[in-house]
């Protein structure tokens, strides 16, 4: 009893174990105390990249995803991570084996100034899902 006491009080406070500000990256946020302390607004551009063919496009995401889930996703970065995963998965099952896929999104935490919330040098199909802190998610966010 007394682990599982203890799990119920010390898991929601796991965000302190992440780098930079949970409002922001999103790290450790989930199952937290932290609920509708923020509000994030996103814009969010996915690039593919093949390299045996030397060409980059821009994704438009209109017809693949309604627009209530774009918003959604444009300042979460495990959505992001996720949908970038599937459309290298798409992209790989029509032909583009060595796929890569980029993100450029800027995000706005509680009304100010957009910023960059995703490396966009980094290609997230390649980006496996983990409980540690992501190099790809910029955790150095400037509060302007």
């Amino acid at each position: 009893m007394a682990i599982y006491v203890g799990w119920q009080l010390l898991f929601p406070l796991r965000h302190w174990l992440y780098p930079g500000d949970v409002a922001w990256t999103e790290e450790g946020h989930k199952f937290a105390w932290r609920m509708k302390l923020r509000d994030k607004d996103g814009y969010v551009r996915f690039f593919a990249t093949d390299p045996e063919l030397g060409a980059t496009w821009k994704i438009d995401l209109t017809g693949r995803l309604p627009g209530w889930q774009r918003e959604e996703m444009g300042g979460r970065p495990e959505m992001i991570l996720q949908y970038a995963r599937f459309l290298a998965d798409d992209l790989r099952a029509r032909g583009h084996a060595a796929i890569e896929v980029r993100v450029v999104a800027l995000v706005s935490l509680n009304g100010r100034t957009p910023q960059p919330l995703v490396d966009p040098t980094v290609d997230l199909a390649h980006v496996e899902p983990s409980l540690w802190p992501s190099p790809w998610i910029l955790h150095d966010f400037v509060d302007r």
